[in-house]
């Protein structure tokens, strides 16, 4: 909640109810932890990130032109 992933869009996310676990929906999430409580000051400003996960989200709608050639599944084990 402190990064502002949830909120609004909390139904999208996959909680896991049994665990009380959330699946990533994006790599921003984990990746937002590394500076949890923590000021980061202006002259070590730009921080640049790349991140890689399997992204799970629920997602309804059409697939439009910005969206062509990625695909959307339900991953799970």
């Amino acid at each position: 909640e402190g990064t502002g992933f949830l909120g609004q869009a909390a139904e999208n996310v996959y909680h896991l109810e049994k665990d009380d676990y959330y699946l990533v929906g994006t790599s921003e999430v984990p990746l937002a932890a590394y500076h949890m409580d923590e000021i980061v000051e202006a002259d070590k400003l730009p921080l640049r990130y790349a991140g890689f996960s399997p992204c799970f989200r629920r997602e309804a709608g059409t697939y439009g032109k910005d969206t062509r050639g990625i695909f959307r599944v339900h991953q799970f084990d």
